[in-house]
């Protein structure tokens, strides 16, 4: 699994009908075995040591060519362009 550090993630729970967790990968510590930072939606942070299965990369910040301006929200996603 590749994931970066900007990329938004989901962590199923290990109890069955447990909820989901969501948050945004601030670093990747190491690759091997994987160990993330990560910024969970209620504020809190914590490294995490997912095993196989676990995490699911749900929204990867957008690359943008060298030299090109690009509008970022508060999240870091890029906000829709209004046109008329």
């Amino acid at each position: 699994m590749e994931v970066k550090a900007g990329d938004e993630i989901q962590v199923k729970s290990r109890q069955v009908g447990g909820q989901v967790r969501r948050g945004r990968v601030t670093a990747v510590i190491n690759e091997q075995p994987l160990e993330l930072q990560v910024v969970w939606d209620d504020g809190h942070e914590s490294l995490l040591y997912p095993s196989g299965g676990v995490v699911k990369v749900t929204d990867r910040p957008v690359q943008q060519e060298p030299g090109t301006a690009q509008a970022l929200g508060p999240s870091g996603r890029q906000e829709p362009t209004i046109t008329e």
